[in-house]
């Protein structure tokens, strides 16, 4: 709580000093999804260790894959530079 707290302030304060443009609703889904991931992995869906192993890996790379298709015109961009 007190990292939360911590970085909320330097967010508010940075935005009076030095104007960043922070893309808050694309900060949002990622957040949102990594904790809608890290629900589904905390559930503990299969009995034996690596089951559930394989499929915490298979929700990382699934996080990666959906970021990958969220930015691929972004990060296309910065390959043909």
């Amino acid at each position: 709580a007190c990292y939360s707290a911590m970085m909320v302030i330097s967010w508010l304060w940075g935005r009076k000093i030095y104007r960043v443009h922070y893309n808050m609703r694309k900060i949002g889904l990622y957040t949102m999804l990594a904790a809608l991931l890290y629900y589904l992995s905390w559930l503990g869906l299969f009995d034996n260790l690596p089951s559930q192993l394989l499929f915490n890996t298979a929700l990382i790379l699934l996080y990666v894959f959906l970021v990958y298709l969220f930015e691929r015109k972004h990060l296309m961009r910065r390959v043909t530079r």
